[in-house]
């Protein structure tokens, strides 16, 4: 979903079908016992769902990421960004009406390709990914350039007037559907060959040198 400002109302969202709601828990359930029941360690997958753009997630995780094979730095992340429910698949299914999105967390790249081509092949949802370790799951007509074209409908803004930045795989749609897209430095070679424009990283300030370059070449 997107919000204006002040207000912070509602001016697009599509969420999941309750159905794929049900399947996506049931999957994820199963993974997690049947790779316990295999003797794997016993934190091995997760995710979160996000209701009304607030995301949830179960205890275990919340309480310890680093767990189910994420690096130290999630850590604070995940504390300061998620709220902690007992248990996840419950409240999935007492929120399977209202869910706009859910994260599988799959560390591991082999569980993580298996679970994607099972998804994949099974339902016709939109899988992306921020990170390695997600599978990022949302309806059909979802995606960060489906928002910015409400957006700019709704505030009468040309594309050719839209600047977009992005360094992860969930930001295709977007830098294709901007007028200026620049790949940022540290960005996998799939988002780099999505646009002609590359800039500095994220840690060499890339975003706000363009913008600068930009907007110098105006006025």
């Amino acid at each position: 979903s997107i919000f204006t400002i002040p207000g912070l109302s509602r001016i697009y969202g599509r969420e999941l079908e309750p159905d794929k709601v049900d399947r996506l828990s049931e999957l994820i359930r199963n993974k997690q016992e049947f790779y316990r029941s295999k003797g794997s360690r016993k934190h091995i997958l997760s995710c979160e769902v996000f209701v009304c753009g607030k995301a949830y997630t179960e205890s275990v995780y919340y309480t310890d990421p680093v767990m189910y094979g994420l690096p130290e730095r999630v850590r604070e992340y995940v504390r300061n960004t998620r709220t902690s429910v007992p248990d996840i698949h419950c409240f999935m299914q007492e929120h399977r009406h209202e869910i706009e999105g859910i994260n599988i967390i799959a560390p591991d790249p082999a569980i993580n390709r298996d679970l994607r081509d099972i998804i994949s092949s099974s339902m016709n949802v939109y899988i992306t990914s921020s990170t390695g370790y997600y599978i990022e799951i949302s309806a059909i007509g979802v995606s960060k350039a489906k928002a910015l074209d409400t957006l700019s409908h709704d505030l009468q803004v040309k594309k050719e007037q839209i600047m977009a930045f992005g360094d992860s795989i969930n930001d295709l749609e977007l830098l294709r559907y901007a007028g200026h897209a620049a790949a940022m430095g540290n960005a996998p070679d799939k988002v780099k060959k999505a646009t002609n424009v590359i800039i500095p990283s994220n840690d060499e300030d890339g975003a706000a040198r363009d913008i600068d370059i930009y907007l110098s070449d105006i006025f």
